[in-house]
């Protein structure tokens, strides 16, 4: 059964992107994230909930260690 959830979710998740304002919402989202970081002498990046890992994505161009995790129960 969450395997099904999960698809329909993603499914959604989708379409959404596929959506101009939620693309520039999302894009505003990902320039606060590197404005905020960018002034810190990050290291290590830890994301506890990371879903399908957007936020990270954008800090994978600089030199911090990045770990994601995420709980899918079974």
């Amino acid at each position: 059964m969450t395997r099904f959830l999960w698809k329909i979710q993603s499914a959604f998740y989708h379409r959404l992107r596929r959506n101009p304002l939620s693309s520039f919402i999302l894009r505003r989202e990902n320039d606060s994230i590197r404005s905020f970081l960018k002034d810190l002498s990050i290291k290590q990046v830890l994301d506890v909930g990371c879903g399908r890992g957007n936020s990270l994505s954008v800090l994978s161009n600089s030199t911090a260690s990045l770990v994601a995790v995420d709980h899918v129960s079974r």
